[in-house]
């Protein structure tokens, strides 16, 4: 009687599964995995969510001739409860591609799951590099940013404007001590030199102590390699202790601060701050535009991170489109798609594993740095050639090889092969010279 109760049990639970499989395969699902009311809540959340319905809708709201449905969650920037919705999401509730992941710790978490069920995960909210680097596969990318990309563009420019001493505000994390460790490299290269460095944890609500520390150690730049309240937090206190003005004013960088941040501090608190982002919502007459539907909804300015979310998106759901299936697509920047989507950025950035893969192997093939640069700099000087021989000159990208040849030595550096597999992309679009 209880073997027959048991095997009952399972015929009706493998049975609703079976139903909801079936249900789920009349359309298409994509999931929003962030962080809805925790640190990062202000600079991805609802507005997150917000860029995805604007994909979906710009879409169209089919794929495939299959509706699009959105499903949300709150992972709660802690990382089992990310693993557990991602479980339930791909293995019960047929959802075919997450989104967002906001926070490096809960990205980690979820993105061996993915790998395993040969899913799609297109992060925006992640700066860990090990996302692209040595836990990298096909179907994982990653927008926006990473930290060599924020942390290159912001310490290069104070350095030129005179910075030499540098103290670290470093989140405990992985992606803290990331961002830190890229910042140190490029400063010390340059002639620079870290006089501190201070560790706090994620959602910290006293930075006094830290900030004292900071002050005492007399740097040049206080930079911030933390994210979100953090962020908002550190920067309010300094501008309170007086750090940020007077005759000994410390410049302040916030290396993941954004636009968010700068709007909830206001100018009296956020002035001479130093922000790079990879989108900016008044770039230009589309940027306004989609923008303003944007606020409308949100009520706040999109992000870089928002803005990611909407191209990571509209990529996705033009991949299934093109090759008729929602599994295993590896959305690369080199694919072949029948045309062009433009998103809200101007300038898309995709580290693709694909890329990163493609540059290690061709340079464990290279006996250094400057064999790879010769290599390097060759491949797409020739593909630059090509394309301006053709019948119908493509003087666009191949200015863009050139430029990347001009400035090679510069941004060819040891741990940042993403942006290298990204180069030889695009050479390999050229003129097919690079085997995959």
């Amino acid at each position: 009687m209880q073997i027959r109760v048991l095997l009952s049990s399972i015929a009706l639970a493998t049975f609703f599964m079976s139903a909801h499989v079936q249900a789920a395969d009349d359309r298409v699902k994509i999931g929003v995995l962030t962080d809805m009311n925790g640190p990062y809540a202000a600079i991805t959340g609802k507005g997150s969510v917000a860029a995805a319905e604007l994909a979906i809708e710009d879409f169209g709201g089919k794929v495939l001739g299959k509706p699009v449905e959105l499903v949300v969650a709150d992972h709660m920037q802690k990382p089992d409860i990310g693993a557990s919705i991602v479980r339930k999401w791909y293995d019960n509730e047929g959802v075919d591609a997450i989104f967002d992941g906001a926070g490096s710790s809960v990205a980690l978490a979820i993105l061996e799951i993915a790998k395993s069920r040969n899913k799609i995960v297109a992060f925006s909210g992640v700066v860990s590099p090990d996302v692209t680097g040595k836990l990298c596969a096909e179907t994982i990318s990653s927008w926006a940013w990473d930290t060599h990309a924020m942390v290159a563009t912001s310490i290069k420019s104070l350095m030129k404007s005179g910075g030499k001493r540098f103290f670290f505000l470093t989140l405990d994390a992985a992606a803290g001590r990331a961002l830190e460790a890229d910042a140190t490299k490029i400063i010390e290269a340059d002639g620079g030199s870290v006089v501190g460095s201070v560790k706090h944890p994620i959602n910290t609500a006293d930075f006094s102590s830290f900030l004292l520390q900071a002050q005492g150690a007399k740097p040049d730049v206080i930079v911030l390699a933390n994210a979100g309240a953090d962020v908002v937090t550190s920067l309010k206190q300094a501008a309170e202790f007086g750090l940020t003005s007077g005759p000994n004013a410390i410049k302040v960088a916030g290396l993941l601060a954004m636009i968010n941040d700068i709007e909830a501090l206001g100018l009296e608190f956020a002035h001479g701050v130093v922000v790079s982002e990879s989108f900016y919502w008044d770039m230009n007459d589309a940027t306004r535009a989609w923008t303003k539907r944007f606020r409308e909804r949100t009520g706040a300015a999109p992000n870089m991170l928002q803005a990611a979310v909407y191209s990571s998106v509209l990529h996705y759901l033009k991949a299934v489109e093109s090759v008729g299936k929602t599994e295993g697509i590896a959305l690369r920047p080199d694919e072949d798609l029948s045309e062009p989507y433009r998103s809200p950025q101007r300038t898309q950035r995709i580290f693709a594993c694909h890329n990163a893969g493609i540059a290690r192997r061709i340079k464990d093939t290279m006996s250094d740095k400057l064999d790879f640069i010769k290599y390097l700099t060759s491949t797409l000087t020739a593909a630059s050639t090509k394309l301006l021989a053709a019948p119908s000159p493509d003087t666009a990208t191949a200015g863009r090889l050139n430029q990347i040849v001009r400035t090679a030595d510069d941004n060819v550096s040891e741990g940042h092969f993403q942006d290298l597999g990204t180069h030889i992309s695009l050479a390999q679009v050229a003129n097919g010279t690079l085997a995959r």
